[in-house]
């Protein structure tokens, strides 16, 4: 769920091996919290092996962050590897698909938000407006419902589930 700036940016000492966090400064110098899924956990444990070890955990061979177009290039390239279609995956991409991923699997929609490290008004200003525009459409949503009815009905949704992030 970081954007692509913040995963540039993640410095070694933001990795919190003990509590499987990655604990950093996001956009708008907020602290964010984002859990380490297992299987992430082991890659970035032996990417740590392996790295250059410096001020930053992505880093040129020169002890500098990589840059965010870097990053762009390489989804581009795992996709192309992969077999899969390079302009239609992107970084921005993959963090609306972890919070698809985070709501289908029961997690809350406001936590869902604090770890993309959205703020306060946005989140409510995004809450409404994705409310009624579920609602025009036809599928009565209430806030109070439970994450897995909700990301059901975003996936119904003719527009996806990409636009509760915005």
């Amino acid at each position: 769920g970081m954007r692509c700036g913040e995963v540039c940016g993640l410095k070694s000492v933001d990795v919190n091996w003990d509590d499987s966090l990655l604990d950093f400064c996001g956009k708008g110098l907020k602290d964010r919290k984002v859990p380490i899924r297992p299987d992430l956990f082991e890659w970035l444990k032996k990417w740590d092996g392996i790295r250059l070890k410096g001020e930053y955990f992505f880093c040129t061979n020169k002890g500098k962050p990589v840059q965010t177009n870097y990053m762009r290039r390489m989804v581009s390239t795992c996709c192309e590897k992969a077999g899969l279609d390079k302009t239609r995956i992107s970084p921005h991409i993959l963090r609306h698909t972890f919070a698809t991923e985070a709501l289908e699997n029961g997690i809350l929609l406001h936590d869902v938000r604090d770890m993309l490290g959205h703020d306060r008004k946005l989140r409510n200003a995004v809450s409404k407006s994705v409310s009624e525009l579920l609602a025009r459409e036809g599928i009565g949503v209430t806030w109070k419902m439970q994450n897995r009815n909700l990301a059901a009905a975003i996936r119904r949704w003719k527009y996806g589930p990409a636009v509760i992030l915005w």
